[in-house]
């Protein structure tokens, strides 16, 4: 199974816009973006316009990242690059086997 097919796992969501990725543990230091939890979540949209494109970005916990990336698929986004630390998907996956 590919890193995206992972982390789409990991979020239960499934669409086509959003590519997985696996990151390394030192991209995950700072806190999330919203509450003083630390990161395990790095979001990445990319729109593209007339002029080139719009890229944000943002750094999350499980919650407030999962959440996010869901709020995001409701909007007219091309891409959703969401990176996570390896040790998130692992857990996931032998939680979920």
């Amino acid at each position: 199974m590919n890193a995206t097919q992972q982390v789409r796992d990991l979020l239960r969501i499934h669409d086509l816009r959003l590519v997985g990725r696996i990151g390394a543990d030192h991209l995950f230091v700072d806190g999330c973006d919203i509450c003083p939890k630390p990161a395990v979540m790095l979001t990445e949209t990319i729109t593209l316009e007339g002029r080139g494109a719009t890229h944000e970005g943002g750094i999350y916990c499980l919650g407030h990242g999962t959440a996010a990336v869901d709020l995001l698929m409701w909007q007219v986004m091309d891409e959703i690059t969401v990176t996570v630390p390896a040790e998130l998907v692992a857990s996931y996956g032998a939680l979920a086997a």
